[in-house]
């Protein structure tokens, strides 16, 4: 049963796919209304009315990912040519307003009887809207992973704020732009430039150029807008815009290089505050900014401008922090007669309990002392000052290092009932409990020096001998304000040329790199390698170390205090003592 051209069309009309088919020439012969408005027809008649390159020329083909696809590799050819090509998606891109559609494009040649191609059947199926939905979550996934990685380089990041800044521009290029600029608003209200990126633009003879004419950003409009806390996406940077940015021919034609299609400038805001401005611009190779990457961006610069806040926070912390704690420390050590001193302290952030000290006793003998406080804060600051001062004032009347221990301990207990009886019951948290100390009494000899230590609690001090020994010294005793009946006890020991005594806190000895601690792996062999090293490089090089076991900044203080028998003579006594650097 034979059907007649209208009624063949009648049939495919009734389809909502859009059906086309082709000729042996590839010309369109037949088309339902789905296919002309598809192809953006009025009508069937009007899409065969032209030929199958002026249609193609209204399209950018492409394919599912978003390559250039010639007309040769649709499956209409394949067809023609005898094939059985499969099912293909296409991305049609109509080159008048740059709308997009997606079509499953099928197609089957049709065979007279003697095997001979007639003619070829097309299907387009518009998948439009599921594609649309693919990509969205496929960009959503892409954005969210993103802010992923991006969060966990940042916190990673220096506590730096400018630092912070810095990183951003290796952060979002080319991840979120060809080109970016990150800007700091200053106390005093200047916007300074603080990073550029890509790399290969820093220090270009672009920028250089550029930088003449000052910073455009403080010279338009939008600096009102971004300082208030708002946003500006310029989805298509035209050359009318340039002219009105540009302040001469040479001016413009400079802008022109950097190539920018799309811009989106975000201010970088925390707490209510603006900080400064991050700047992302499209080259003609990206799509266009839309409102979606406006928001990501918006995003990315709340995590940079929290994280930037944050740093900024610590460093104030830090340097109050700093301040406070070497207010309670010596102002400058003492000159020992004979012997090297030299000490280290690096404040966490919030005010800590560590501390050191060195004074005479009077009979040439000079007391070394080592302590760590419970707790932070305020709290713990007031306490070590009265430990520090306690110490001086008990020492010169103690029988040895032990007794002071003992005296100190007795006082720490009394204190801290008086102050318990002082304040309500339910204001009894945080303050400090106890403390550790370690207490050396140094004597110079004239072959080197006689040392008797006592420890409470405390990290057991190292003597690093000259031939590279290095051996705990002293015996562990109890905490210091807890119990009224403490076990401490004096050690003996003898330094003598080359040799080098260090005291430390445990902010040294417990800094934790994964699951290992320093003092456990690597103290050991820091110490040997500065084993007859002058004292202020032997503590400088146990602190650099300790810091560098970590890739975090230390969340602890850290004091290390080393005295050193300058090197005339290497034979010297040895006394006996337990090695820590057997597996170091």
């Amino acid at each position: 049963m034979a059907f007649s051209a209208e009624e063949l069309t009648a049939a495919l009309n009734a389809v909502s796919d859009a059906i086309t088919v082709q000729g042996p020439d590839g010309s369109l012969i037949l088309a339902n209304d789905a296919a002309a408005e598809l192809l953006g027809f009025s009508s069937p008649a009007a899409l065969l009315a032209v030929t199958p390159t002026d249609i193609m020329a209204r399209f950018e083909v492409l394919d599912a990912n978003g390559r250039p696809l010639a007309a040769g590799s649709l499956p209409g050819r394949a067809a023609l040519a005898g094939g059985d090509p499969p099912e293909m998606l296409v991305r049609f891109r109509l080159r008048s307003t740059g709308a997009e559609r997606f079509s499953l494009v099928k197609a089957a040649p049709v065979r007279d009887e003697i095997g001979r191609v007639v003619f070829a059947v097309n299907v387009f199926r518009d998948v439009t809207d599921r594609q649309v939905a693919i990509e969205e979550l496929r960009a959503s996934e892409a954005r969210l992973a993103f802010l992923a990685s991006a969060g966990r380089r940042l916190l990673v990041t220096s506590l730096k704020p400018r630092r912070v800044l810095q990183e951003v521009a290796d952060l979002v290029v080319p991840e979120l732009a060809d080109w970016c600029a990150v800007r700091e608003f200053s106390d005093d209200g200047r916007v300074l430039r603080v990073a550029v990126g890509p790399p290969e633009l820093v220090g270009s003879e672009i920028l250089g150029r550029l930088d003449g004419y000052g910073d455009p950003l403080t010279a338009s409009g939008a600096l009102a807008a971004l300082t208030a806390g708002h946003s500006i996406l310029v989805s298509d940077v035209t050359a009318a815009l340039l002219e009105q940015v540009a302040v001469d021919d040479d001016h413009l034609e400079l802008l022109g290089r950097l190539g920018v299609a799309s811009v989106m400038l975000v201010p970088l805001a925390s707490r209510g505050r603006v900080i400064g401005v991050l700047t992302l611009a499209a080259g003609k190779n990206r799509p266009p900014y839309r409102p979606a990457d406006l928001e990501l961006a918006e995003e990315f610069a709340n995590r940079v401008a929290a994280t930037v806040d944050n740093a900024r926070s610590y460093a104030a912390e830090h340097a109050t922090a700093e301040t406070l704690a070497r207010a309670l420390l010596p102002g400058r050590l003492p000159d020992i007669p004979g012997l090297e001193l030299a000490a280290r302290y690096r404040a966490a952030g919030q005010v800590g309990g560590d501390f050191y000290d060195c004074f005479p006793l009077g009979d040439g003998t000079w007391l070394l002392a080592v302590g760590d406080v419970c707790g932070r804060g305020i709290a713990a600051a007031a306490m070590t000052g009265l430990t520090r001062h306690t110490i001086r004032a008990l020492a010169l009347h103690a029988t040895s290092p032990a007794a002071v221990l003992h005296d100190l301990n007795r006082l720490i207990l009394a204190a801290g009932d008086e102050q318990t009886a002082r304040r309500p019951s339910n204001d009894r948290d945080g303050d400090p409990s106890f403390c550790t100390v370690c207490l050396a009494a140094v004597t110079p000899t004239p072959t080197g020096a006689q040392v008797v230590i006592s420890v409470a609690g405390h990290p057991l001090p190292v003597l690093v001998r000259a031939d590279a020994e290095v051996i705990e010294v002293g015996r562990p005793g109890s905490l210091l304000g807890v119990m009224a009946d403490i076990d401490v006890s004096d050690e003996a020991c003898e330094l003598g040329p080359g040799d080098a005594l260090v005291l430390f806190t445990d902010g040294i000895t417990e800094r934790r790199g994964g699951k290992e601690l320093f003092g456990e792996t690597t103290l050991g062999t820091t110490l040997r390698s500065v084993a007859r090293a002058p004292a202020i490089q032997l503590a400088r090089q146990v602190e650099d170390a300790a810091v560098a076991y970590a890739t975090t900044p230390p969340d602890d203080d850290m004091a290390v205090l080393a005295v050193v028998v300058p090197e005339t003579s290497v034979a010297r006594p040895h006394r006996d003592a337990t090695s820590i650097a057997s597996n170091s």
